[in-house]
């Protein structure tokens, strides 16, 4: 074979492999280019409601209707105290305890609302003077617990006790019934109540 075959030859294996290469390049699977973040829209201003303000008659209704409501919770487990002993002849100390610290919770929470009328009710001076009594009722009522808890366990003892707590919580019930009188006018035509409570339309 001459040299100006071999030479023909070279060039044409040299252009097919260039030619290949190239295909072979463009058929390669391409790398992903991360893509630039598109700008994100800008987040639409939202107003946030502003909290409306209760008038002192509203708050009042409602700190003196969860007062009264804590009140009623605190009696319920000194009755349910006073069916166990009715039913036994001992109360167990734990029994004792979980109730005594539920009845406490309670007082505590409706004296807690009973600050809150309070505050709210500066300018009425025979409603103050009514939570003044109820509030002292409810401190008499906490010693009461105790002495209910620690004493004794015999079941003539804890109905004893319990029936006098009673008596000390429905006459803050009976109070708080009265309180209501404050917010309430019940010469109204729109005036009802219900064993809820005191309402107007």
């Amino acid at each position: 074979m001459s040299c100006r075959s071999l030479a023909v030859m070279s060039l044409g294996l040299a252009v097919s492999l260039a030619f290949s290469g190239s295909s072979m390049a463009q058929n390669a699977p391409q790398k992903d280019v991360p893509k630039k973040d598109a700008p994100k829209p800008a987040a639409a201003k939202t107003e946030t409601a502003k909290p409306v303000a209760l008038t002192p008659k509203e708050a009042g209704t409602y700190h003196l209707a969860i007062a009264k409501t804590h009140n009623l919770h605190a009696n319920d487990h000194v009755q349910l105290l006073q069916k166990y002993a009715t039913a036994h002849k001992t109360v167990p100390k734990e029994v004792l305890k979980d109730h005594a610290d539920a009845i406490r919770f309670h007082l505590q929470a409706a004296r807690n609302s009973y600050a809150k009328l309070a505050a709210v009710s500066k300018d009425q001076d025979e409603l103050l003077k009514q939570i003044d009594v109820i509030d002292k009722r409810l401190a008499k009522v906490n010693g009461m617990v105790k002495t209910l808890e620690t004493r004794s366990t015999l079941s003539t003892d804890v109905v004893a006790q319990t029936a006098a707590i009673t008596q000390e919580l429905a006459a803050n019930h009976n109070a708080a019934q009265q309180a209501d009188n404050s917010f309430y006018n019940m010469e109204s035509s729109d005036y009802y109540e219900d064993g809820l409570g005191h309402f107007t339309d």
